[in-house]
């Protein structure tokens, strides 16, 4: 029975106790006990408030990688919901047509509830029902996944070189990662740049998701290293990076002045050679 329910009980059982104690004769007593008990409850009683609750997914806390997607890397877990304000909260782990119960938390008093899982990596779908001690009712179900793996380099990349005379080099690096972990598929991997050691030298950058653009500037050559990172849904994230290979300062001459000169003998065009491997 709910805190409330109580204390109206209460309350209508205290009148009936100081209405019945003023009542002179035995028969009117008697009369009233059968009567007016009966007026005092059904006054005070109240209609069972119970609303469908929420189970919205994990807390902010512990939901990583992106928020509200129900997928994180954290070893231990929280999920929280909404339910009317005093409500019990069972929670339980639907395997089928089975549900098994994992326990029970309380709706606070601005209606939200928490619960805490120690899951290890898997894919699960929760469940909750609130109740009242009257009446009770079932949130949706939901899926949820923890996932703590990495995603790892299937297809190492080639070597790679740009030339300031021709065109941005463009490779595809969509099938360089996998993520074969459950609850992800490659689908859900984000591709940016971690890093640049030698900004000065050429620009890197993800475009429509899978290619990456490499852009000599003007008037430069070298080596430089790009490390290029994928990062799940959950979270998690691996990288590779180009360890550089030998390259020649190369000379470049314009039809205008100025005219630059390196020490090397002169080639073509200037251009920067990279070689790819995976990140240890």
């Amino acid at each position: 029975m709910s805190p409330s329910w109580l204390r109206r009980l209460v309350k209508a059982l205290s009148r009936f106790t100081t209405s019945r104690a003023q009542r002179p004769s035995a028969s009117a007593k008697k009369k009233w006990t059968a009567r007016n008990l009966a007026v005092e409850l059904l006054e005070t009683r109240i209609v069972p408030s119970v609303s469908t609750p929420t189970l919205v997914g994990y807390t902010q806390a512990t939901d990583s990688g992106v928020l509200g997607d129900r997928v994180t890397n954290a070893l231990h877990q929280t999920v929280e919901g909404t339910a009317t304000a005093g409500n019990d909260i069972t929670v339980f782990e639907i395997v089928g047509t089975t549900r098994t119960q994992l326990g029970t938390t309380t709706a606070d008093t601005d209606g939200k509830w928490t619960f805490d899982l120690d899951r290890t990596e898997s894919a699960f779908k929760l469940q909750v029902k609130a109740s009242d001690g009257t009446s009770s009712k079932f949130s949706t179900a939901r899926e949820f996944v923890v996932d703590t793996s990495a995603p790892v380099v299937d297809i190492p990349i080639g070597d790679v070189s740009t030339s300031e005379d021709g065109a941005d080099s463009v490779v595809d690096v969509g099938g360089t990662f996998i993520d074969a972990s459950l609850g992800n598929d490659n689908d859900t991997l984000t591709l940016s740049i971690a890093s640049n050691d030698n900004s000065g030298l050429l620009t890197a950058s993800i475009e429509n998701g899978t290619d990456l653009r490499l852009h000599l500037l003007a008037n430069q050559n070298g080596m430089a290293t790009i490390t290029v990172q994928a990062m799940d849904a959950a979270g998690n994230v691996r990288w590779t990076r180009t360890m550089p290979s030998s390259s020649r300062r190369a000379a470049a001459t314009r039809s205008a002045s100025p005219t630059w000169t390196w020490p090397r003998p002169p080639v073509a065009s200037s251009r920067c050679r990279c070689r790819w491997a995976a990140a240890r």
